[in-house]
Order: C-alpha cells, then structure tokens, then sequence
C-alpha cells in the first residue's frame, strides 16, 4: 500500500514539470489508451522501464475496479503500449538469477576480508562486520531481506547444539524517511524454523560482539529495539545495495577483470587538478533478492529434496511463480 501511494503521488497526484498529460487532470470518463500513451513516453525517460510497468499495473488493477462498478465500459491500460526494458536497464531483467557455488564462496570470502580490514584498520565501529553477518545469514539460510532485517536476537538461538534462526516478523519501510513497522508474514508457511550452519553462527556470534562495542560508542543516543542488525545507533539497517555492490565488487576482483559478478564502467577521468581520482563504478550482475535464490538453487543442488528446500524458504508452496534462471550447473557445482 504504502508503494502504491508514493507511485499515485509521485506521477499522479503531483508528477514531475513537464510531464503531459497530467492524468490527476483527465476526467475519468474521458480517459482513454491515447493518454496513456503520451504519458508513458516521456515518463520513460525520467525512470527506468520497469518503473513505468509498475504504474501500469497498478492503473490496471484501479481501472478494472471501474469498469466493474460501471464507471468505464472498457479498461483503457488493456490497450496502451508499455515501454519494453532495454538490455541496459538496472531492472530490466526481472528473471531470478543464482550465482554457481564458487561466485557465492567469493562473495562470502569478500565479505569477511572487507570486515577483518576494518578491524585492523582500527574501526571500532565496525559496520562491515554487520554487513558480514547478513550476507552470510541471506545466502545460507534464504531469508527474505525484509525477514532478515526485521529479526531481533531473541529469534535466534547461536548457543544451542542446533542453531536455529526463527523467523515471525518482516521488517516494513514507511515511505518518507518516516520509520519501520514490524509485520506478520503474508502466508503461514514464512513463519518457520531454519537451520543455521556453523559457519552463520560464528558470523553472527562476532557481530553480536561488534554491536556491543557499538552500544557502549553510542552511550545514550542508542535505540534499544533488540534488533540483530543495526545501524551505530540501534536502529534497523538499511541501506544495503550500497554495500552489496562492494562486496560484489571485492569478490568480482581487479577493475578490468571478468570475475562474473557484474561489470566495470569506463576508467574515471580527472575532475580537478589534484586529489584522488574518482572511484571507478561498478555494476553487480545480482540483486540482493538473488542471495534468496541462490541459497534455494544451492540447497537443490546438494541434493536437498524440493519440498525441504521449500518450508525452509517459506514458500507458500514447494512451485515457486517465478522461474529461476541459476547461473550455475550441476557440472560447476
């Protein structure tokens, strides 16, 4: 819902200058495809494809809703073309993807270097290893982001003889910068027990040091929530593509270098005349969401059975909509 309006308001109710027709103007009787049309061009050009099918879809569904109160004879989004991503788009691709198991122990291997270079380095707030923690816990457990982020140290149990992680909440960003609410699931089968391998709990182990340390720096700023993973000052983490993307760029290697990971933009060029050059960018070949798919792609791999794999990652059932297009094969591991 809370999506669903900030689209109404960002290219509805108050849409960018420039941007015709105005559809908050047009009478609902009088719209038809051709407004559409003209609208969706230009809105092309100041967001990504996909962003323009998010919209017209949630047109579809509200034009529908008219249609079957009688307040339109027909649904004009049925009729309007809808901008096609381009290969270059950063969410073009909506297909799932997993990385082979040699790309996850990279990114894995990265995550824990970028982590032990902080420490040495003599951080002491030490987000990496936090950052450490939860990239371990998406891969090897298959989390949802939003289950990870909203777990609280009560839920998880790292000093029993079978760790275990026990997922009830999702964490829910308020649109605005206005906060966090904690949910129940959608479906009953996202409320389970998952295992936590030894190698998980030790991550988490040393975070939960890490945020002790980080308590004592914040004093009487710090926002007791009991959240696993958290900002300097307890409040839920966000923020994560940022981090991803460096990971991804660690585990990927040198600027140049074809790792399988992602891309390498262009070498930077000198802005001024002395200082540091910029840093070069780099573009991840995943999604945070596919460290879900490749924990899932790995399990079946390993010769998990498909309805284990399946309560394990909360499906609401063991056949999953979306079709995941792994990279990897039975051959490369």
């Amino acid at each position: 819902m809370a999506n669903y309006r900030e689209m109404v308001t960002r290219w509805i109710d108050a849409p960018p200058a420039g941007l015709h027709p105005r559809l908050g103007r047009v009478r609902l009787d009088e719209l038809s495809h051709g407004h559409l049309d003209d609208f969706y061009a230009p809105m092309a050009s100041l967001t990504t494809a996909n962003g323009v099918r998010c919209l017209h879809g949630l047109l579809v569904q509200a034009f529908e809703e008219a249609v079957r109160k009688g307040y339109l004879p027909h649904n004009p989004a049925d009729r309007a073309s809808v901008p096609q991503p381009a290969e270059s788009d950063e969410y073009a691709d909506a297909t799932s993807k997993a990385m082979n198991r040699e790309q996850s122990t990279r990114f894995l291997a990265a995550a824990r270097e970028l982590a032990d270079q902080q420490e040495r380095e003599g951080d002491r707030v030490m987000p990496e290893r936090c950052w450490s923690a939860l990239w371990h816990l998406l891969l090897q457990t298959g989390l949802r982001p939003g289950e990870a982020f909203g777990l609280k140290w009560g839920d998880l149990d790292l000093d029993a003889t079978d760790a275990t992680v026990h997922v009830r909440h999702s964490l829910v960003r308020l649109p605005h910068e206005s906060g966090w609410r904690l949910e129940r699931p959608k479906t009953k089968n996202a409320v389970r027990d998952v295992p936590l391998p030894v190698l998980r709990v030790r991550e988490l182990a040393a975070w939960r040091t890490g945020q002790k340390r980080q308590r004592l720096l914040a004093g009487d700023t710090w926002q007791d929530h009991g959240f696993v993973f958290t900002t300097s000052r307890g409040t839920p983490l966000g923020g994560a593509r940022r981090s991803f993307a460096r990971v991804m760029a660690r585990a990927n290697g040198e600027d140049g270098r074809d790792g399988g990971l992602g891309t390498w933009g262009p070498a930077p060029e000198r802005t001024h005349r002395t200082g540091p050059l910029p840093a070069r960018a780099f573009r991840p070949a995943f999604r945070v969401y596919d460290l879900r798919h490749t924990c899932v792609t790995l399990w079946l791999l390993g010769g998990v059975p498909l309805h284990v794999a399946s309560r394990m990652a909360g499906h609401a059932r063991p056949r999953s909509r979306r079709r995941c297009t792994p990279r990897c094969s039975t051959s490369s591991g």
